[in-house]
C-alpha cells in the first residue's frame, strides 16, 4: 500500500509553505509493532509505503517543526495512493511530546488522483495527554505552539 503526500501548508494570509517535500530527511517513521513502513521521495512528493500484514496498527510519518499557531488556522496537503480504506490522521504534538491534538478521516478512500485535504482548526480536537488547567476551553485544551506534526495511516477494517 502506498500513500503519497504533497505540499503541507498552514493557511493564513498569506499561506506559508511548511514542507515542499524536496527532502524527506526531516521525516521519521514510527510504525506499530508488526507493521512495515518506509518513506521515499516520488515525483516531488513524500511516499509512505506501509503494510499492516493483515492485522491492525498504524504507520506514522513524523516531523519536528516549530509552529506558533494563529487563532484560526488550517493545514492543507494532498494525498493519493493505492490502499484499501484506512483512517488518515493529522496530528500536532506540543513541546512536551506528551500532548497530542488530531484530526481523523475514517475510511479514507485513497485514489490514484491527488485529493486535497484541509484540516481546519475547528476540526482539530485534543486526542490525549496530561495537559489541563489554564489551557482548558470548551471541548478540551487548545494547542498554541506545535513542536512536531504527524501524518498517520491507521488500519481500517481488517
Amino acid at each position: 500500500m502506498i500513500v503519497a503526500l504533497a505540499l503541507l501548508a498552514i493557511l493564513q494570509p498569506p499561506p506559508k509553505i511548511l514542507d515542499d517535500f524536496t527532502s524527506i530527511a526531516p521525516w521519521t517513521v514510527a510504525p506499530a509493532e508488526g507493521v512495515s513502513m518506509r518513506l521515499a521521495r516520488d515525483s516531488g512528493a513524500m511516499r509512505i509505503d506501509f503494510d499492516f500484514h493483515g492485522h491492525g496498527g498504524w504507520a506514522i510519518a513524523r516531523r519536528r517543526l516549530a509552529i506558533d499557531l494563529p487563532e484560526n488556522y488550517a493545514f492543507t496537503f494532498s494525498v493519493k495512493g493505492h490502499s484499501p480504506p484506512n483512517t488518515l490522521q493529522f496530528k500536532m504534538i506540543d513541546s512536551t511530546g506528551a500532548n497530542v491534538w488530531w484530526w481523523a478521516h475514517p475510511d479514507m478512500a485513497f485514489t490514484p488522483e491527488w485529493t486535497p485535504v484541509t484540516v481546519r482548526r475547528r476540526r482539530v480536537s485534543f486526542a490525549f495527554g496530561p495537559i489541563g488547567g489554564s489551557e482548558m476551553r470548551a471541548g478540551g485544551p487548545v494547542i498554541h505552539h506545535v513542536a512536531a506534526i504527524e501524518i498517520a495511516i491507521a488500519a481500517g477494517s481488517v
